[in-house]
């Protein structure tokens, strides 16, 4: 048998191979890359039309003036957040704010898609109006506006001094500096609260969303423009305009004004404008404020004359002057010589009698009331009482801006207690807290024997009790109350008394809206079960909307979002309406059975729930199952 011989390749042949191979891929891995990247650029063009039709089609009803209202536009069309970015490596995908558009970053030059963008020459390389969303820490030397995407992004900014556009989208950056030396700028800011300082003496910035407060160091004469609100502003030097939909309540001027630098304010709203006590009369000629609501109610610092300010049908005789104190003797002082509008300049400790007699308003400026006076011989604690003496005549109060927490150690500690002879009271953006007392804790308590209905109106305000304990609203006498945008923490958050000692809770009306109650139940014993909205009177319709429940209960002891408490009532538990829409409800709806009487009534017209709701639905909503919650839809609804 012969043998084979295999003949291998030689060296010269397999380099031969080699360079073969190495050309092929020289032509071949390039062509490859460029079609891989057309094909990426391809998606992305194609999801920045989606994007813009998007746009255009949520245009007729709703104007886009941040990034976030493009963005909600996008998700509408099902695009999230993290779905919007350049598929292409090097490329951007960007929202032009001047023409309301999607842009697409290509090798460095800015596409529009499509091509029929009006007025996109518009568009300035240096005024940032191109607006990138960040899901990392934003670059010191950022080209464009920033949409906060993360908290990572968010956190970057905090104390950061930036010169361009942000909007921080869902989150929050407690210290936001917006710091600009240079050339003019103009810029949108949008925030979820936190402090907003301004810097920049030559650009114009318009502000939209919430911040708690805003610090105008400087500013161009074509001004800060607030179309969202703040709780407060302090304003160095610069102009600011309050437009239609905005809300600066407050504000004070921190800076001596000069002629070259003065201090402007145009609003079509309520205001109250402070002077710092650095700040001389002298200098306030420079200050011009002016007032286009004809309605609206002007309240000026005592050094600020008439003749700065120009107030739509109102005389200098017309406008409120602020009286300003620092202790409960210059409270009773300015009281007596009949000023009505009070303003705090520092922290008040209370150790003595803090009773408002008169109709006034006390704000609070930002500081804080701490202490208690003991009630007579009684156990009770108040920090803030109003008509104690009951012999004044009928009041109108009104507490804004501060803080009042009661730190008594024994008895029922209360925070603000009203005694009767109570036209109304309001409070705007308070914190009530009773800390430290044994027993149980009122932070509001709607006091005395008044048989006349006192109208309550509460906004934008929190009310505690340490660890839960106690009653965030307790009314023994009749009430017209609205309570909106607050959060109640305590054991319950609405208490309706019935007659003790008292005229009852008969024939009040309570709407509550877009609040937060947070229940606990830490009590012992089947006899503490409660709720957090409780009824011990008839006669009472009670309305909330946009509302959450979150109610807990420790083995036996129920705690129930709505309460029809027969256990305790002291008169007669009928005629009870109660209606709730667009609610989320954790817990039990309702502990004790509504048919301890036929004429109350508990509905849910929409909202979810925790709990099977179906004997509280109402007619012409449906109950549908939707993983561990139960969802309630009005018919009407999609």
């Amino acid at each position: 048998m012969r043998k084979m011989n295999k003949k291998a390749f030689t060296i010269v042949e397999l380099v031969i191979v080699i360079a073969v191979i190495a050309v092929l891929a020289a032509v071949l891995i390039p062509t490859f890359t460029r079609l891989i990247r057309k094909s990426k650029i391809n998606n992305d063009t194609q999801l920045i039309r989606t994007l813009n039709e998007s746009l255009t089609a949520d245009k007729v009803e709703n104007k886009h003036v941040t990034m976030g209202d493009a963005l909600k536009a996008a998700n509408a069309y099902g695009y999230d957040i993290a779905k919007i970015n350049a598929k292409a490596s090097g490329n951007e995908i960007l929202w032009d704010s001047v023409n309301d558009a999607f842009v697409y970053v290509n090798d460095g030059s800015v596409e529009y898609l499509p091509d029929s963008v009006e007025d996109k020459d518009k568009l300035s390389a240096n005024d940032y109006r191109l607006w990138k969303i960040y899901s990392e820490a934003v670059p010191a030397d950022n080209a464009y506006s920033i949409y906060v995407g993360s908290q990572t992004a968010a956190n970057s900014l905090e104390n950061n001094p930036v010169a361009v556009g942000v909007d921080c989208g869902e989150y929050l950056i407690n210290d936001l500096k917006y710091t600009n030396a240079g050339e003019k700028r103009v810029n949108n800011i949008y925030t979820n609260g936190g402090t907003l300082t301004i810097n920049a003496p030559k650009d114009t910035v318009s502000h939209y969303g919430a911040g708690t407060v805003l610090n105008i160091e400087s500013i161009d004469n074509a001004s800060f423009h607030e179309f969202g609100s703040f709780t407060k502003a302090n304003i160095a030097e610069g102009r600011v305009v309050v437009e239609e939909s905005g809300r600066l309540p407050s504000i004070e001027i921190t800076k001596e004004p000069t002629a070259e630098k003065p201090v402007k304010i145009e609003t079509n709203a309520d205001v109250v404008v402070s002077v710092a006590s650095n700040v001389s009369v002298a200098t306030l000629s420079n200050v011009t404020i002016k007032v286009t609501k004809e309605d609206a109610a002007v309240v000026v610092d005592e050094k600020i004359s008439a003749e700065s300010v120009e107030a739509k049908g109102k005389t200098a005789e017309d406008l409120v002057k602020i009286t300003k104190i620092a202790s409960v003797s210059e409270f009773v002082e300015a009281q007596d010589a009949g000023k009505t509008y009070l303003m705090l300049t520092d922290d008040i400790a209370v150790s003595s009698q803090f009773n408002i007699t008169k109709s006034l308003t006390l704000d609070g400026n930002g500081h804080t009331i701490t202490g208690y006076w003991r009630r007579g011989s009684t156990s009770n604690y108040p920090t803030i009482a109003i008509n104690f003496n009951q012999t004044a005549n009928m009041t109108d109060v009104v507490l804004k801006n501060v803080s009042v927490i009661n730190t008594a150690t024994t008895g029922s500690g209360r925070g603000i207690e009203t005694r009767g002879c109570l036209n109304s009271l309001t409070l705007t953006n308070v914190n009530v807290e009773v800390q430290k007392s044994t027993g149980y804790r009122q932070p509001i308590t709607i006091g005395g024997n008044q048989a006349s209905v006192a109208t309550i109106k509460i906004d934008n305000s929190t009310i505690t009790c340490e660890a839960g304990k106690g009653y965030g609203i307790i009314t023994f006498n009749p009430v017209d109350m609205t309570i909106n945008d607050t959060t109640i923490t305590s054991w319950a958050a609405i208490y309706m008394k019935g007659i003790d000692g008292s005229a009852g809770s008969r024939g009040s009306k309570v709407v509550a809206t877009n609040c937060a109650f947070n229940c606990e139940n830490i009590n012992s014993g089947t006899s503490n079960e409660f709720g957090a909205i409780v009824f011990e009177d008839g006669a009472i319709d009670f309305t909330a909307k946009g509302c959450t429940f979150d109610v807990t209960q420790h083995g036996d002891q129920a705690q129930s979002a709505i309460l029809f408490n027969s256990y305790w009532a002291e008169g007669s538990l009928d005629d009870v309406k109660v209606s709730l829409y667009d609610v989320e409800i954790n817990g039990d709806i309702d502990g004790q059975s509504v048919a301890y009487n036929a004429s109350n009534v508990l509905r849910i017209y929409s909202g979810t729930t925790v709990k099977d709701p179906s004997n509280y639905v109402a007619e012409g909503s449906q109950t549908i199952k939707q993983g561990t919650l139960y969802v309630i839809k009005a018919v009407n609804q999609d």
